[in-house]
């Protein structure tokens, strides 16, 4: 209480309180003794002083004229002990307090007149130096008049910080060989030692014994040397080590500053902490399953290792989507993971025979404020384009920090660990066969349904049954509930501010899909060499082959499923249209049903074998160039030899030449196409007689010529035809 203040006897109570430190004119002082007359202050921050007297009346004119400050925040208090020195620290303040304790007990040894004759007696009684005692009570004056006031300042001796040098002795222990006793390590070996620790111990990774070697080496080799008696040890090299870089800067150095930051860095929060509840931020990463699958229709065929996609609730630890396939992480397959948060999966439990006991329905939930992922999959422009039709932020952890999303890389460890241990078709590692171990890949069993089975069991249990020991939950969590991650959502959902965010499952399909650029023709919208259309473009007049402009653009963007060709959506440019759905073109029917990547590689066989085809033909070419160019000379050559005729005549005997063609070649089809029977069998078959007989009609006659008779040695066939 302050004065101004009345008790309840009516008195004035003193100003300052015994101990306070005050700042005065720009001067600091702690209150030794108070009272309603005088006040006793002692200067701090100086080595010889005692204790003033001034009169209480005059430090509170001083105080309520604000020239006086009490200073609530100082450094004048007793320091800190080390605990490991607790003893040693308080048997030396016991001494001294004891040496001051009959001066302080005697109530006027604040006044200068007595304060003189009271050490005088006790420099008697103790032998003690009077300097030593007024010494030891500047220091009880200056640090809170207590006994930890006089805890020796240990901490200030030695010259801490200060580097020595030595000329004639070594310091340290000696040594137990006795050797190098004068090693003394100069500013010369300083500077070899920095330069051996920075290019071999830090830079190169090796050991302090390697770099040892190295320093003694450049000692040998330097003009100075004389003996290795004068080389510093190994122990000193170490103490220089630890004396001149920190452990945090080793590590940084010798494990690279990515490594650091993902497995030695001080981990100073938790992710949970910057979540603030459900949906606020989810995480996804893929894994390839460490078992080999075989088919379900022929166990001796080996499939592979299955990709597992787990997108995991930061808030409650709930797995909310996931993919399970053997198509590669992409952007396609973690969309598909992102697309199963928003999908009923109730339906998996019928189908896999899950009990519900683990849980009766599996609803889909919404997509998170914010996704955190590699910087991968949903890096770049197809990512820029998710977020701006959801509406969600997309984050990227820096390159190979998978410790920024540690949630479902745990997570994911977690689900694959029924794996480990000898499981049928368990991946091997690179020295399987060398330690004698059966190559997964042989002893697969397992089919790809019953892996999804007990992967999506494994994930049940997880969401719905495991308490999460270890988890860091909120203040006004209810105790007695079971920290469960279903647990956790819901009670999330109902208690905190979460940001789901609902979208249709038809314009979320459409928002995951990548997008590309195709061409129009009069065939359709042309993409990786495959034709599309659809009747509402039929409809606008893009397919009409009209001449001049036909009013489709010559380019268009389009959404795609990579997995899937037999469909495409265009964007109808300048309009707010929804992207219109093309169906795969006649043309190119034999794709139906194929991914583009089948496609891609069946159109490279293709084109393979048509590269190979076009080269047969040109070889064919150039032989019957080369054979036609013959003839032609061949031909040249007979036309000199032959008798030579006048123009006239040869344009003349045209006519004729060509009859005697068409002799000779009606000869040629009678001898390649003649009937199994002879003309004379031909006269006297009845039938035909009968059928000639009844189809003989004048008028038919007369315009046809059908009922000429048949020479037969022609086959039928007149000259005018």
């Amino acid at each position: 209480m302050r004065i101004g203040a009345e008790s309840a006897l009516g008195e004035s109570l003193p100003v300052f309180i015994r101990n306070e430190v005050l700042r005065w004119q720009e001067k600091n002082y702690r209150v030794i003794e108070t009272n309603n007359l005088t006040t006793f202050l002692y200067e701090l921050d100086i080595d010889r002083g005692y204790p003033k007297t001034f009169e209480t009346e005059e430090i509170l004119e001083l105080y309520f004229e604000d020239e006086i400050e009490i200073l609530e925040n100082h450094d004048y208090d007793p320091p800190a002990i080390p605990l490991d020195k607790w003893k040693r620290y308080q048997t030396k303040a016991d001494e001294d307090f004891n040496l001051i304790k009959p001066i302080i007990e005697n109530s006027n040894y604040l006044y200068s007149t007595e304060r003189g004759q009271i050490i005088s007696e006790q420099i008697e009684k103790t032998g003690v130096n009077k300097s030593k005692l007024y010494r030891l009570l500047r220091r009880y004056w200056a640090r809170g008049q207590c006994k930890e006031a006089m805890i020796p300042d240990y901490a200030f001796c030695g010259a801490p910080g200060k580097q020595r040098s030595f000329t004639d002795k070594k310091p340290g222990r000696k040594s137990n060989t006795g050797k190098k006793l004068n090693a003394i390590r100069t500013d010369f070996h300083i500077q070899l030692m920095h330069r051996v620790v920075t290019v071999f111990y830090l830079g190169k990774d090796k050991d302090l014994k390697f770099t040892y070697r190295r320093f003694k080496s450049l000692c040998r080799e330097h003009e100075s040397y004389t003996s290795d008696d004068l080389i510093p040890s190994m122990a000193s090299l170490r103490h220089f080590v630890d004396k001149y870089y920190s452990l945090d800067f080793i590590a940084r150095k010798r494990e690279g500053e990515r490594v650091y930051l993902k497995d030695r860095r001080a981990l100073v929060g938790t992710a949970t902490a910057s979540a603030y509840g459900p949906g606020a931020r989810y995480e996804i990463d893929a894994t390839v399953i460490d078992v080999y699958v075989v088919c379900s229709k022929d166990s001796s065929r080996v499939l592979g290792r299955p990709i597992l996609y787990l997108v995991i609730d930061v808030f409650s630890r709930y797995i909310v989507g996931f993919y399970i396939g053997f198509h590669s992480p992409s952007y396609r397959t973690a969309t598909i993971a992102l697309l199963s948060a928003i999908q009923d999966k109730t339906y998996l439990l019928k189908k896999h025979k899950i009990s519900k006991k683990v849980c009766e329905s599996w609803p889909g939930v919404g997509l998170p404020d914010a996704l955190l992922s590699d910087k991968a999959e949903l890096f770049g422009l197809s990512g820029t384009r998710l977020v701006s039709m959801t509406g969600m932020r997309i984050e990227n952890t820096a390159s190979g920090r998978s410790d920024m999303k540690g949630i479902v890389e745990q997570c994911i460890s977690v689900v694959q660990k029924p794996f480990s241990g000898k499981f049928d078709g368990k991946s091997s590692q690179a020295t399987t066969k060398k330690s004698g171990a059966i190559d997964g890949r042989l002893t697969a069993s397992f089919t790809f349904d019953k892996i999804e089975e007990i992967l999506i069991s494994i994930i049940l249990v997880r969401n719905f049954s495991h308490p999460m020991l270890g988890y860091d939950g909120e203040a006004d969590m209810p105790d007695d509930m079971a920290k469960t991650p279903a647990n956790i959502w819901n009670w999330g959902l109902e208690n905190r501010s979460g940001s789901m965010r609902r979208i249709d499952e038809k314009r979320l399909r459409l928002a995951v899909l990548p997008h590309a650029s195709a061409t129009t023709s009069n065939y359709g919208v042309c993409y990786e060499g495959l034709h599309y259309n659809s009747d509402s473009l039929i409809q606008k007049g893009w397919f009409a082959r009209l001449k001049g402009s036909s009013g489709r653009p010559k380019n268009v963007e389009i959404l795609f499923d990579p997995m899937c060709v037999n469909t495409i959506w265009v964007f109808i440019p300048n309009s707010n249209e929804l992207p219109v759905e093309c169906a795969l073109h006649v043309r190119s029917r034999e794709h139906l049903d194929r991914s583009f990547l089948q496609v891609k590689k069946i159109k490279e066989v293709q084109n393979t074998v048509r590269n190979n085809q076009l080269e047969v033909e040109e070889d064919e070419l150039i032989k019957l160039e080369e054979r036609i160019e013959q003839m032609v000379n061949a031909a040249k050559k007979d036309k000199r030899s032959a008798n030579k005729k006048s123009k006239a005549q040869t344009i003349r005997e045209i006519p004729g030449n060509k009859e005697q063609a068409k002799d000779a070649e009606r000869e040629v089809l009678i001898d390649q196409y003649a009937p199994e029977k002879s003309a004379e069998s031909r006269l006297e078959d009845p039938i035909l007689e009968s059928a000639q007989e009844e189809s003989k009609d004048p008028i038919l006659d007369g315009i046809f010529g059908l009922n000429k008779e048949v020479n037969y040695e022609t086959n039928g066939i007149d000259d005018e035809y």
